[in-house]
């Protein structure tokens, strides 16, 4: 069964209810990890995330992963790298261009913030019976494979 077809065909108060337990989560996961996220700034924090996700891409793939100009990429990676926590090499392939990977500080601190954020949901989580956070994980994959879907070139 479908609920809609159209994003205009969704009701006001699906939207709502989803809206509110994204920000809810987002929260939680924003406070389980203010000391560390502190440490760096959400712009910074989102290019470690690329470049954990994609280790040894150049600067102009980290500029498209953030919707950032490359010069801009370029001075967060400057800060990151002063940190300790992203390190600048230059390509095996081709000695123009610059690859960029994490420190050991950084996976360290990208574990530790993720420890953070795993520790906060079980907080909450132990509250629920077996069969509610079974239906809470199949709903997670069916939200997954939708959100893939809509990802997919159409």
């Amino acid at each position: 069964m479908s609920v809609a077809r159209e994003e205009g065909d969704l009701p006001a108060d699906l939207l709502d209810r989803v809206d509110a337990l994204c920000e809810w989560m987002a929260a939680v996961r924003t406070h389980a990890h203010e000391d560390l996220e502190n440490r760096v700034s959400p712009s910074q924090l989102r290019a470690l995330f690329v470049v954990a996700g994609h280790d040894g891409i150049n600067l102009n793939m980290l500029a498209t992963g953030l919707g950032a100009i490359p010069s801009s990429a370029s001075r967060l990676c400057d800060r990151l790298e002063a940190a300790g926590l992203l390190v600048r090499a230059l390509s095996e392939t081709d000695r123009r261009e610059v690859v960029l990977s994490l420190a050991p500080e950084g996976v360290a601190f990208l574990e530790e913030l993720r420890a953070a954020r795993r520790r906060a949901l079980a907080r909450v989580l132990i509250h629920l019976e077996a069969d509610e956070l079974d239906g809470i994980v199949r709903s997670l994959r069916v939200l997954r494979r939708a959100a893939h879907r809509a990802d997919a070139p159409q």
